[in-house]
């Protein structure tokens, strides 16, 4: 009799853990997306910190500062999406060649000038990213996710190409 009622006890139990979406881990396509999004994002974050840390022009500073908040909010909203579908987030962020892309910023001679090209060039990476996820993905919340991301992340990218000019302009 009291195995019985361990036994009920814990199917109510499961009962209430039952209405909890499971975790899953993305089909291909959607796992794929969501790995190189991440990367791209923490990249940039990590590039944007070392950014605010280093440089001495204030414009770049406070564009470096809008990079690491800009880019925390979409990896959060990034993370509330797969939590809402029940997708899993895949593995560490980085892999060894964005720490390398790291590393090399770190050590360049020119820092504000290495630090827009690679600001630039991984919001390329990012936007094209997104862009063809809006064309190719299956699952609606990642799609969503990539349609509102996307002309923040053209505002970055624009910005960083008129530092750009205006850091050429200069030297």
């Amino acid at each position: 009799m009291a195995f019985g009622r361990l036994l009920l006890g814990l199917g109510l139990i499961g009962l209430g853990v039952s209405t909890m979406r499971p975790s899953r881990p993305p089909d291909t396509r959607e796992g794929r997306f969501v790995r190189r999004a991440g990367r791209i994002n923490a990249t940039i974050v990590e590039a944007a910190r070392l950014a605010a840390e280093r440089t001495t022009r204030e414009d770049l500073r406070g564009f470096a500062n809008a990079l690491v908040e800009g880019h925390t909010d979409v990896g959060n909203r990034l993370e509330a999406v797969l939590a809402s579908t029940g997708l899993t987030r895949p593995g560490r962020p980085l892999r060894d060649v964005e720490r390398a892309r790291l590393a090399a910023l770190r050590e360049a001679t020119d820092f504000e000038a290495a630090f827009i090209r690679l600001v630039i060039a991984e919001h390329l990476k990012l936007l094209t990213l997104l862009a063809d996820h809006a064309g190719e993905g299956r699952e609606p919340a990642l799609l969503a996710f990539a349609e509102e991301a996307m002309p923040k992340l053209a505002d970055h990218y624009e910005h960083a190409r008129i530092l750009q000019r205006d850091l050429r302009s200069r030297a």
